[in-house]
């Protein structure tokens, strides 16, 4: 079990990420119309990818490996827009100052 002790700790920091991305996605202004069909096709990607691996897949372990297809579009669709990440972008610029 110590082998897989940093591997475990690694995903709990990205899963945490991407929840705190999740929740500051909640709080999104409104979309541009230019991009919104960008963004659904890649919600509906993520969402039809997400749905036939898990029927296809036949233990969880495999699950969390195929999620490698769809991740960098999950983390563009929470990252488009987010507040959080614009606060703390303008922080980073004041504290470089």
């Amino acid at each position: 079990m110590g082998g897989k002790r940093p591997y475990g700790i690694a995903c709990f920091f990205e899963n945490l990420f991407l929840l705190i991305l999740i929740v500051g996605a909640l709080f999104k202004s409104k979309m541009p119309i230019e991009n919104r069909i960008l963004l659904f096709s890649a919600i509906a990607y993520i969402g039809l990818l997400c749905v036939f691996l898990a029927l296809s897949t036949p233990n969880l372990g495999t699950l969390s490996r195929y999620r490698v297809g769809f991740l960098p579009f999950f983390v563009f669709v929470i990252s488009y827009r987010n507040p959080l990440l614009k606060y703390l972008g303008e922080r980073m610029k004041q504290v470089r100052q």
